[in-house]
């Protein structure tokens, strides 16, 4: 009986400190329109956060990543900042509580046309991507480094002219 009763307790105990820990985030609100996220960057105090993304126009669905600076790989991504479900044009979506350290961290929506121009390559189906224009003007060429990429396995990816 005594062993329920500490098992209780703590169970109590740490559904209430998670509440707690949800109620005292601070919710920070990100717009993500064609291209870009409205707000370049922010400066928080360390502490515990939720990210809402909000999609306004963009016509695919968006996500959200936050990352430690200059390490933007996924394994290095903040899981919990996820948002939990695609944004689509017109909604928005809320990421779990996320506890900053101090530190520079940078955030992005993912890309996933490469993923998608690799899987069609590697599986001989042919793709017709829109919407990519903001590839070439990232942190690298992500157009040409995909071209060069993709010419490896005899797969090319070509710009169509504008209709």
């Amino acid at each position: 009986m005594k062993n329920l009763l500490i098992a209780t307790l703590f169970f109590v105990f740490a559904l209430g400190s998670a509440t707690v820990n949800a109620q005292s985030a601070k919710t920070i609100q990100l717009e993500q329109t064609e291209g870009a996220f409205t707000i370049q960057s922010l400066t928080l105090a360390e502490g515990d956060y939720v990210f809402e993304i909000s999609n306004n126009g963009v016509d695919h669905e968006v996500g959200f990543v936050l990352a430690p600076k200059g390490q933007t790989d996924p394994e290095h991504h903040l899981k919990n900042a996820y948002v939990q479900a695609p944004v689509k044009d017109g909604s928005s979506a809320k990421s779990q509580t996320v506890s900053l350290a101090k530190g520079e961290y940078v955030y992005f929506c993912p890309d996933i046309a490469q993923s998608l121009a690799v899987v069609c390559a590697g599986t001989g189906v042919s793709g017709l991507f829109s919407g990519l224009d903001t590839l070439s003007i990232k942190e690298t060429d992500r157009i040409a480094a995909l071209k060069q990429e993709l010419a490896k396995v005899q797969a090319s990816f070509v710009r169509l002219p504008d209709r």
